[in-house]
């Protein structure tokens, strides 16, 4: 079992997943970029609406660390993949967003490992097209380290 083992068999049950949002119409699509947050540096974030209170996530960000080629052996390339699952309380467009799932990082010097964030934050998603913004507590645990840490995510609800 590779560490992309989760994510291999999730994405395509989320996709299949994809049922019209409960009651009141709304976006169920959104697009954004997360500062911080659940891949620690930045990710691009696309979140589906299944019902009206759960939605799914899948994001990606890669970067270059300045290390030092000469001693590492390589030029520093870095990467976070993540899903998560999110539960929205509230009603509107308004909502406190609980999520979490399993995080994957990748750093050309070290490999790859495994790991797990959690969501709690603030979620303002329009109920028809428009600007979306969040905000919250994105603890990271991830070979055996823990990071207390927070993220800020804009985007576009459609």
């Amino acid at each position: 079992m590779t560490p992309w083992t989760p994510f291999v068999i999730l994405v395509p049950l989320l996709i299949g997943l994809s049922t019209p949002a409960e009651a009141q119409e709304r976006t169920r699509n959104l697009l954004f970029v997360e500062l911080g947050g659940n891949g620690l540096l930045y990710t691009f974030n696309y979140d589906r609406t299944f019902t009206q209170r759960m939605t799914a996530r899948i994001g990606l960000g890669t970067w270059k660390e300045d290390k030092n080629p000469e001693v590492t052996g390589t030029d520093g390339r870095e990467a976070a993949l993540l899903l998560l699952m999110n539960y929205l309380i509230g009603c509107g467009a308004n909502r406190l967003e609980v999520g979490a799932g399993p995080v994957y990082f990748y750093d050309e010097a070290d490999g790859g490992h495994a790991g797990v964030t959690a969501t709690l934050g603030y979620r303002y998603q329009p109920l028809s097209r428009g600007f979306s913004v969040r905000v919250g507590a994105t603890p990271v645990w991830s070979d055996g380290e823990f990071w207390p840490w927070g993220g800020l995510s804009v985007g576009y609800g459609f």
